[in-house]
């Protein structure tokens, strides 16, 4: 009874990892189809399958094309929405390592007077609502001639990447074990010195990771680009939702251009999200492994 009962529970487990893993790559994966021209909508209506001589037949859109991507790579504003892109949420992540770096090294080697409560301001950036922030920097913008600008995106990208940054690294710099801070002191080395030359040189790869975890966090932002961005600057996220065209005014939704669109924003973020996934558990675990 014991053996069936510990079956019966396996069972029911892996019927739910099934069903809330279904439940993720279920819009995804209607993304890929729709992008490759595979219209499911006959079928999932139940109009999609019709029987010629008592042999089942799906009348629906199985035509797979690769068109949409070929129209995609055609257009000349693609490439200028990725070329917006990586400039934007590159420049923020680097001017973001330069800030935060330092700041990362301070919180994971001192112990200072409210400290925990700079830790808390800094967690506390991160959960702030982007609609608390979006109208006064849309404001202060406007007046000073930032909006759609590249200096523009870059400074407001820092609310979303400079906390992250911050956290990561001091997970990582608080993984270096404590011995080597102190042999580094006693050999008269200053902390400018011991940052650059000890502490950045043995978490590259914590660093590497970081770069890349909060390059996707931008390429991914929709928010704030929607609404500080214009023709200029206007990044992937806001091009496949709004068109990827320029023109305004009323258009026909291209639904199929829409997802092959998701489709290429989707797949770089999530091989650069692959590729660093170990590094990014010990950044969020904040040194929970230190060495003293």
């Amino acid at each position: 009874m014991k053996f069936s009962n510990n079956k019966t529970r396996k069972i029911l487990k892996y019927i739910i990892y099934v069903l809330v893993l279904l439940w993720i790559l279920w819009p995804i994966g209607i993304m890929f189809l729709e992008s490759f021209r595979i219209d499911l909508s006959p079928l999932l209506a139940g109009r999609g399958i019709s029987f010629i001589g008592g042999v089942p037949f799906y009348s629906g859109g199985f035509r797979p094309s690769i068109q949409n991507y070929i129209n995609a790579f055609s257009f000349v504003s693609y490439p200028h929405l990725v070329i917006n892109t990586v400039i934007i949420a590159l420049s923020s992540v680097l001017s973001c390592v330069i800030i935060g770096t330092p700041t990362a090294y301070a919180l994971a080697r001192y112990k200072f007077r409210s400290k925990g409560f700079v830790e808390f301001l800094i967690l506390t950036l991160r959960t702030i609502s982007p609609f608390a922030v979006l109208i006064p920097f849309y404001t202060i913008y406007g007046h000073y001639g930032l909006w759609d600008t590249y200096l523009g995106m870059m400074v407001v990208y820092w609310v979303i990447n400079l906390p992250v940054i911050v956290w990561m690294l001091r997970g990582f710099f608080s993984d270096i074990p404590k011995d080597i801070w102190e042999a580094a002191t006693v050999y008269g080395a200053t902390d400018f010195t011991i940052l650059r030359r000890i502490a950045i040189p043995m978490i590259i790869p914590g660093l590497m990771a970081t770069i890349i975890f909060t390059f996707v966090l931008g390429w991914n932002e929709f928010l704030y680009s929607s609404i500080l961005t214009g023709p200029a600057t206007k990044t992937v996220t806001k091009g496949i939702w709004f068109g990827m065209g320029e023109g305004a005014g009323y258009r026909q939704v291209e639904w199929d251009a829409i997802n092959t669109g998701g489709v290429l924003a989707f797949v770089p973020a999530l091989i650069l999200v692959l590729l660093i996934r170990r590094y990014l558990i010990r950044g969020f675990t904040m040194g929970s492994s230190l060495k003293t």
